[in-house]
């Protein structure tokens, strides 16, 4: 997943996290970020900002699959198969980089 972070590099962006992220990877990569988590904004508000994005890079949970027809939308997939439903436009990543390059073709 960093991989694909890092070709938006330098780039502003919304996150949602319960730890800070100063001093981490993605600390370098994204230095001007906004925590949903401080915000105070509706799940509504948060969900109108990620269709709005110019890209989402996520967890698989549905959420940002939704928003994925209006923005560039990277999820990771932590399982070694698909275990959910997915979206057609949205780049899957997998712990398996085979299975990667496999599902991503369909």
């Amino acid at each position: 997943m960093l991989k694909e972070a890092r070709k938006f590099k330098d780039t502003p962006v919304y996150y949602y996290s319960d730890f800070d992220l100063e001093g981490t990877e993605w600390d370098e990569i994204f230095p001007v970020r906004y925590n949903f988590a401080k915000m105070g904004l509706t799940f509504r508000e948060q969900l109108c900002i990620k269709a709005r994005a110019e890209f989402n890079l996520s967890y698989q949970s549905g959420v940002s699959d939704a928003v994925a027809k209006t923005t560039e939308s990277i999820v990771l997939c932590p399982y070694n198969s698909p275990k959910a439903n997915t979206v057609r436009n949205v780049k899957y990543v997998f712990i398996d980089k085979d299975l990667e390059l496999i599902f991503n073709k369909i």
